[in-house]
């Protein structure tokens, strides 16, 4: 048995032909589908990439930001892998999950193709298709063993920058539509009502512009998969591969007034993702529960016949597969504010179910005067240089509000009927005092669970030292001004 993990960055599932978009994005993406399982309802453990990969990698909920490795006393899924004598390969393809995140754990051959992409912003590294085609050569090596490989491709994360040939696809009617909106040119890289820094492509402002060259990006992806899943058909081994594809976090497209970006806040296009599995000689099939990123990691385990670590949270989904009831009755996610780009520390969690969605703001750790909050930049400044403070104070402008009333200690409660108001725009927390009630408590009751765990796998220095090549690729995210 074989599996690949591919993860396309900021992936958005509806934007995919096999859940519901209207333009053709996504062909063999499509095709693969009707062959395997669709999860409708996939949930990210965060929406921020580093979170998600260690909840993907872990099936544990390691929290933090985008600066915060991984927690060396977490077992990953990939450790388990090459204890057992399976072959481990991953081709990461950005900066932030670099070897630096702990990331590499279990892997037998970690490969970083950072620095290879010309897009004037180097963190995004390498193009889809150079991802597999670094993933074939190993494939090739390793063809007659066992092998588990993650491919990480990053072309549908920001700056957008497909061929020509592939944006010319979607040059359409709803281009037209869309580029009726004409937004303004943020100074930072959040897009709030305006185009974020990073993604401004020569001052360009239609919408249109930048949803089709996002739409670009999946196609390009999409051929680089066909070309990935051709191959292992010539070698004669994608008879015994399984495949699952997914993403670390959607893409806000404009809903709640955020364009081009992700990392904000917990609502639908940021936390739902594509999930697909498909298995040699398996019939589609579509599967309604809800699921989570922490069902990944056990997943595969089960496909090569292991059991889950002792650490592990989810569930495998392949009873799912068989017909079976399962899934997930309440899914959990969260948020920290980054130590380089928010001013105070707070954390915003949430809970799922199929027709609810709770999310609650605030000040988990008390820390509820302002002396702190300045003792904190001050840390971030010495480790990271005195432009956190021009980034910090460029991107709170529009999330300190929210921020500092929960630092006061006040919290910030949102509930959300899903089955009614998909997009999230009508907070019923105060008319559905129950139903708040009692999702705070199940929320609660994964603190605390989250809290033991912390509190028995130890104390470690978990923010990444970013220095150097690191800290550059970084700058290039949007870290620093």
């Amino acid at each position: 048995m074989n599996v690949i993990l591919f993860l396309v960055d900021a992936l958005r599932a509806d934007h995919l032909g096999c859940y519901g978009y209207g333009r053709n994005t996504s062909p063999f993406i499509d095709k693969l589908a009707k062959q395997g399982a669709l999860f409708k309802n996939a949930v990210a453990a965060a929406s921020f990439t580093m979170p998600s990969h260690k909840a993907i990698l872990t099936s544990v909920y390691d929290d933090g930001g985008n600066l915060e490795r991984l927690n060396p006393a977490i077992k990953t899924m990939p450790e388990l892998l090459e204890e057992k004598g399976i072959a481990t390969a991953a081709f990461i393809s950005n900066a932030v999950t670099a070897k630096q995140s702990g990331l590499d754990k279990g892997f037998s051959f970690f490969d970083e193709g950072l620095g290879k992409m010309d897009t004037g912003r180097g963190e995004k590294g390498r193009t889809a298709g150079q991802a597999v085609d670094s993933a074939l050569k190993w494939v090739e090596k390793n063809k007659k063993k066992d092998f588990f490989c993650f491919i990480q491709v990053v072309d549908t994360h920001g700056p957008y920058v497909p061929g020509e040939e592939f944006v010319e696809m979607f040059n359409d009617k709803l281009l037209e539509e869309q580029n009726q909106k004409i937004l303004p040119l943020s100074s930072n890289d959040l897009g709030y009502k305006s185009i974020p820094q990073y993604q401004q492509i020569k001052g360009e402002r239609k919408f249109g512009e930048y949803v089709a060259r996002y739409d670009a990006a999946i196609r390009y992806v999409d051929s680089a998969l066909q070309k990935l899943w051709k191959k292992l058909a010539e070698a004669g081994i994608e008879r015994k591969t399984a495949l699952i594809l997914t993403s670390d976090h959607g893409e806000a497209m404009g809903e709640h007034d955020w364009f081009f970006c992700h990392g904000i806040d917990l609502y639908e296009e940021s936390i739902k993702v594509p999930l697909l599995l498909i298995l040699p000689g398996s019939a589609g099939c579509l599967i309604e529960e809800q699921v989570t990123h922490l069902d990944i990691a056990p997943s595969v385990l089960d496909l090569f016949g292991l059991k889950n670590g002792k650490q592990m949270q989810g569930i495998s989904l392949l009873p799912l597969l068989e017909g079976k009831h399962g899934g997930q009755e309440h899914v959990f996610f969260e948020m920290h504010s980054d130590v380089q780009s928010k001013i105070v520390d707070t954390v915003v969690s949430g809970v799922r179910t199929n027709k609810w969605k709770y999310i609650e703001t605030k000040n988990l750790k008390g820390e509820g005067n302002l002396g702190k909050s300045i003792a904190r930049i001050a840390k971030g400044t010495r480790k990271f240089g005195f432009s956190i403070v021009k980034s910090t104070a460029s991107k709170s402008v529009q999330l300190l509000p929210k921020m500092l009333k929960a630092r006061s200690g006040a919290i910030e409660r949102e509930l959300y009927d899903l089955e009614n108001d998909f997009g999230e725009r009508k907070n019923l927390a105060k008319k559905e005092k129950g139903v708040v009630e009692e999702l705070q408590e199940k929320l609660n009751e994964w603190r605390k669970k989250q809290k033991m765990l912390k509190e028995n796998l130890g104390e470690f220095d978990k923010v990444i030292d970013a220095a150097g090549e690191m800290k550059e690729r970084l700058r290039k995210l949007g870290y620093f001004s």
